[in-house]
């Protein structure tokens, strides 16, 4: 579980990183840069370090993407584009369900 954190956490805190700059429309200059990894690293680093266990935050994300993956993705797919292919009204219904199912787990 360590080596998997330790080599996910680089290219989860990166996009998270590019994410934040993007939202908050900063420039690519370096103060921001520092400024914004400063700031959303020494949190991350303080959560982490109060923590006793990580497998509890593992388990959380691991349910959130597994129903992202096979409920709210493909509901959403079927939903928006592929409206044209669902031949009825229920069939959209039905769709919306399962996006809202997969929500709701």
């Amino acid at each position: 579980v360590g080596t998997g954190v330790l080599l996910a956490l680089p290219l989860a805190f990166t996009a998270c990183r590019d994410n934040w700059m993007q939202l908050l429309n900063l420039p690519q200059r370096r103060r921001y840069f520092y400024g914004v990894t400063f700031g959303l690293f020494v949190p991350i680093i303080v959560l982490a370090c109060l923590a006793e266990s990580i497998g509890p935050v593992n388990s959380i994300g691991g349910a959130i993407f597994g129903s992202l993956i096979t409920l709210v993705i493909p509901g959403l797919i079927a939903a928006f584009a592929g409206e044209k292919l669902l031949e009825s009204r229920l069939e959209q219904k039905l769709q919306w369900a399962i996006v809202s199912l997969g929500f709701g787990i």
